[in-house]
């Protein structure tokens, strides 16, 4: 998918680079946007409202249509109509879908874990539940190891070999590349519909990654890793950019 923005208002720049980050799976962008904006019971968005934030990321209107359909067929989203304008809306299991990540997604800063100890285990012992593995028997853990296992308390700031080792270098360089993409002042677009579209780019690129993450990683890896600086820019710019707003259908 190409960028959308070409003019120099503020955050357009910051649209085209998102954009030109590869192609967004339009169910997947939507679910984004649904549980941004419309997570209040009874919370809809219009037709029109999906068809011009879509439109400006150059999302043709009949994937739009596909994607729409896909999510109602999978009981993610409902549809009812108010005259000739369609409304959609999370349903009930989309809402508590949502709203099971909605801390992982959205908390400006992850918890840390209150310890941390480098284990090594004996061939055969069970990894830690809580555990991070970083490859021949060593795991970075919340809790010190059992009477067979070599462990050392963690103070302090890791090595970057740590998370190089617990975590796919994929998902790592994709974590650099947004965090870097988001090192542009946060200024929010003059347009209402850039805004949106901004927002929704940063939350998508943002939560299709962090959900990827082992949920202990971010506790054990501490602030000071890719993944912490991430996060912070990210809900640096969310702080500026308001949610579109979602409408009540009338009686």
């Amino acid at each position: 998918m190409s960028g959308a923005a070409t003019s120099d208002a503020p955050g357009t720049a910051m649209i085209a680079t998102l954009c030109a980050r590869g192609d967004l799976k339009v169910w997947s962008l939507l679910v984004t946007l649904f549980g941004d904006a419309a997570m209040a019971p009874g919370a809809m968005l219009s037709g029109p409202q999906l068809s011009e934030i879509l439109g400006l990321l150059k999302i043709r209107p009949e994937a739009q249509r596909v994607a729409l359909h896909r999510l109602r067929k999978e009981g993610w989203i409902t549809a009812t109509r108010q005259g000739r304008i369609g409304l959609y809306g999370l349903s009930a299991e989309g809402r508590e879908e949502t709203a099971a990540v909605a801390a992982q997604v959205y908390a400006p800063a992850a918890a840390q874990a209150a310890a941390r100890h480098l284990l090594v285990l004996p061939d055969g012992q069970t990894a830690p539940d809580q555990g991070l593995c970083l490859g021949e028997g060593r795991f970075l853990s919340p809790v010190p190891g059992g009477k067979d296992s070599l462990s050392a308390p963690l103070p302090g700031p890791l090595p970057q070999w740590v998370a190089d080792a617990a975590l796919p270098a994929p998902l790592l360089a994709e974590l650099q590349d947004l965090s870097e993409a988001l090192d542009m002042d946060p200024v929010a677009p003059e347009s209402t519909t850039d805004a949106a579209a901004l927002r929704l780019l940063i939350l998508h690129q943002w939560r299709r990654l962090v959900l990827r993450l082992p949920p202990e990683a971010e506790a054990l890896l501490g602030p000071d890793w890719v993944g912490a600086r991430c996060r912070a820019r990210v809900a640096t710019h969310l702080a500026t950019l308001p949610r579109l707003e979602a409408i009540k259908p009338g009686p």
